[in-house]
């Protein structure tokens, strides 16, 4: 096991596109680090460069105490897991997994007893003697991960290894390689897209737009307190509500007006984030997670003064909660970087007819089963304000 190190890491490929820009991260020994963002955000590019399949064209990667930048990847003692499980169809699962020491050179009986620890780990020895065509689609991927487990490397870099699999099987699967890597302890390098595959499965999750790492730190803090308009609205299912909100600070009361309703935050809101209190009569960005909205209702105890007015369009019942789809009658951020994550999401351009970044105020709250919310009609959310995140418009940066 090694720390994996990225120390002002740059890529540029020949069209001049910036694939990497000044990346600083390190992955220390043992840890389970995720890049995710969106298509072409750069995260891949940086998994090649440790692996030795793309060259940096600045800066340094280090694998334990060795810079790696002119090693050949056979050298760098790394095993990789990508999308494609690329199993010897004519070989049985434990020739599968044995395969890489046969190529080195260990003995068969030495390979075998090998295969055989590393398919207990895998809880898959009952499938010891099947060929590939045999399996499901996460047995494969287990016997995948097995090759790379048996070698013992320094580092583990995968690279979207759950993009073939089905919904369900997807959600177990990402459980399974955190437990996998837990037990084994290899430093792992983890590339997704997928935001919810990341805050699962990581120990630490390192956000990328456009090459640059945005930030960096545990699933929690990433969710609690994200460091910009980008990470919020990227971080999240469903995503962080952005709406417009004008600041009014009388005293040391801070309220923001969103559309016709009003939300008083209090004097320990601008105690707490004291850097609010420049904006006063600015216009910032207001972001409040579903979870922080309820139905007002049954939320009887909240004054008027934490209430938003909403035009219930959709109501989905999902048992333990519901999932109310409104407008709100104030208008939705609609900046660059929040265009980009829904056109990445949907796979429209960003500057599409009808895209991403629509000014029209649709909000989304994860309501109690016991809600009475009714869909066409008009209603009110109770908002959890202390848990109001605010951003400035023109930066992007997070306020609180």
């Amino acid at each position: 096991m090694a720390t994996v190190s990225f120390d002002a890491v740059e890529k540029q490929f020949e069209d001049g596109t910036v694939a990497v820009d000044n990346l600083d991260l390190e992955i220390v020994d043992g840890e389970f680090m995720v890049l995710v963002g969106p298509s072409g955000c750069g995260k891949t590019t940086s998994l090649r460069m440790v692996a030795g399949l793309e060259d940096p064209t600045g800066g340094r990667i280090s694998i334990g105490d060795r810079v790696v930048n002119d090693v050949v990847t056979r050298n760098r003692d790394i095993a990789m897991v990508f999308q494609s499980y690329a199993l010897y169809p004519h070989m049985t699962v434990l020739d599968n997994i044995a395969f890489g020491l046969r190529m080195h050179g260990v003995g068969k009986s030495e390979r075998r007893r090998r295969a055989h620890d590393v398919a207990e780990i895998l809880e898959i020895t009952e499938l010891a003697d099947r060929r590939p065509k045999q399996l499901s689609g996460g047995q494969r991927q287990r016997v995948a991960m097995g090759r790379a487990i048996i070698r013992q490397p320094k580092a583990f870099l995968m690279d979207e290894p759950l993009s073939n699999l089905d919904a369900k099987l997807r959600v177990q699967m990402r459980s399974e390689i955190a437990r996998i890597q837990r037990r084994v302890g290899t430093t792992t390098l983890y590339v997704t897209h997928d935001q919810t595959e990341a805050l699962t499965m990581g120990d630490r999750v390192a956000v990328m737009r456009r090459g640059v790492l945005q930030q960096v730190d545990t699933p929690k803090v990433l969710y609690d307190t994200p460091a910009n308009l980008f990470v919020a609205g990227f971080i999240g299912s469903p995503a962080m509500n952005l709406i417009e909100a004008e600041v009014a600070i009388v005293g040391d009361n801070l309220t923001l007006r969103v559309g016709p309703d009003t939300l008083d935050l209090g004097p320990e809101y601008l105690r707490l984030h004291p850097t609010v209190a420049e904006y006063d009569g600015a216009t910032l960005a207001c972001g409040i997670r579903p979870e922080d909205l309820e139905d007002a209702a049954i939320d009887t105890g909240a004054p008027p003064d934490r209430r938003l007015t909403v035009d219930v369009e959709l109501v989905e019942e999902l048992g333990s909660d519901l999932m109310v789809h409104a407008t709100l009658r104030a208008n939705r951020v609609a900046t660059e970087e929040l265009r980009e994550i829904e056109a990445d999401a949907t796979g429209r351009a960003a500057d599409a007819p009808g895209a991403a970044g629509s000014r029209s105020g649709v909000l989304v709250a994860r309501c109690s089963a016991r809600s009475v919310i009714a869909e066409n009609s008009v209603a009110q959310l109770t908002v959890d304000t202390p848990r109001i995140h605010l951003f400035d418009l023109g930066t992007g940066v997070a306020l609180t």
